[in-house]
C-alpha cells in the first residue's frame, strides 16, 4: 500500500513539471523554428514609432546625433540578424539625414522622415502556406 502512494505521488509530480515546462515553452521567445534569436529586430511599425524610436531627447524633432545613433544601431542589429550575409550601407548616416532634412534647418520632423518611407504598394499574393506562386509554365 505504501509503494502505491509513492508511485502515485510520482507520477503526480512529474505531470506537473511536465505542464510547467510546456507552458514555459510557449512562453519562451517567438523566432523561426530551428533558428536561435540573434538580437533586436530593427524598428517596425508606423511613423509614429519609428519617430519615437529615434527622437532620444523627446523634443519633438531629430538631430543629427540622433539619427547617428539610431543608423548605428539599427546597422548593428542587422548584423547580429543577418550573419556573414549583411552588406554595409553605402551612403553614410549624415549623407541619408541630409538628403531627408528638406527644408535644411538640420532637424528632421515627422513629416520629413515619414516622405523618406514613400507610398507602400499593396504585396504580390502568396501560394498556400506563405510561398510564392509558381510562375505559369510557357506556351511552346
Amino acid at each position: 500500500m505504501k509503494d502505491r502512494k509513492v508511485l502515485i505521488g510520482l507520477l503526480c509530480v512529474g505531470t506537473l513539471c511536465a505542464g510547467a515546462l510546456q507552458a514555459q515553452e510557449a512562453d519562451g521567445p517567438k523566432g523561426k523554428p530551428g533558428r536561435p534569436d540573434r538580437g533586436p529586430r530593427p524598428i517596425m511599425g508606423g511613423i509614429t514609432n519609428r519617430f519615437a524610436a529615434i527622437d532620444t531627447n523627446t523634443n519633438g524633432v531629430i538631430s543629427l546625433d540622433e539619427y547617428t545613433a539610431f543608423a548605428a544601431k539599427r546597422d548593428e542589429a542587422m548584423k547580429l540578424r543577418m550573419g556573414d550575409k549583411y552588406v554595409a550601407p553605402t551612403a553614410t548616416a549624415e549623407e541619408i539625414f541630409k538628403k531627408l532634412d528638406t527644408d535644411g534647418n538640420g532637424t528632421l520632423n515627422k513629416e520629413e522622415l515619414a516622405a523618406d518611407r514613400g507610398p507602400r504598394g499593396p504585396r504580390q499574393p502568396r501560394g498556400e502556406g506563405g510561398k510564392k506562386p509558381e510562375a505559369p509554365a510557357a506556351k511552346p
